[in-house]
């Protein structure tokens, strides 16, 4: 029977009333053939994220509240308002929402683990700043940050979940979705999708 390679994930559940989980899912540079992790767009073009959106460090924090204020939505285009019209309102709104304060933890505290010697956490916002700055100012060729929907299921699914996805050469590839249960079916679906290597 094949064995995947390792993954990492990580629950982060906020302050009792809120009753909300975010689920990071971390898959690793070595997991990939000779260790080439696919670029941003080829990862979106293959999952089919609709309405993505090009996420900032600095906007990491209102992205992670939108995903909580959104849970599921239409993948529909029409009637409007369209997925990323509807994430980016969200995206808007976010520093009055009751989930705020909770995101900006999940942004910017050292949660995420990743392999290095030995292995360390880091946050998702230090992740995609040192995608940029690896290779200097104008960032790594193939990196990136995008929020969008991710219709788990394939073709026929007619709602997708909102995640945000990080490519991060040295890192690999780090999903952030709400809810443990949803944020490991999202993990395995982008694993799967992208081509992540089954050992013999």
């Amino acid at each position: 029977m094949a064995k995947y390679p390792q993954s990492y994930e990580t629950t982060i559940a906020s302050p009792p009333g809120l009753g909300l989980e975010l689920q990071i899912y971390v898959l690793p540079q070595r997991s990939f053939a000779n260790g080439q992790v696919p670029s941003i767009d080829s990862i979106i073009a293959d999952l089919k994220l609709t309405g993505a959106i090009d996420i900032r460090s600095s906007q990491l924090a209102s992205a992670l509240s939108a995903i909580m204020s959104v849970p599921g939505l239409p993948i529909a285009t029409s009637p409007p308002p369209s997925p990323e019209e509807t994430l980016k309102d969200a995206m808007m709104t976010a520093p009055v929402a009751a989930n705020f304060d909770f995101a900006e933890y999940a942004a910017y505290a050292d949660i995420v683990p990743v392999e290095t010697s030995p292995l360390e956490k880091l946050s998702l916002a230090n992740i995609w700043e040192g995608a940029k700055t690896v290779a200097g100012f104008g960032g790594v060729a193939g990196a990136g940050c995008k929020l969008g929907l991710l219709a788990v299921g394939g073709a026929a699914a007619v709602a997708g979940h909102p995640v945000l996805i990080i490519v991060a050469g040295t890192v690999g590839v780090v999903s952030v979705a709400m809810g443990a249960a949803t944020g490991t079916a999202i993990g395995n679906w982008i694993a799967k999708s992208i081509g992540f290597i089954p050992q013999p």
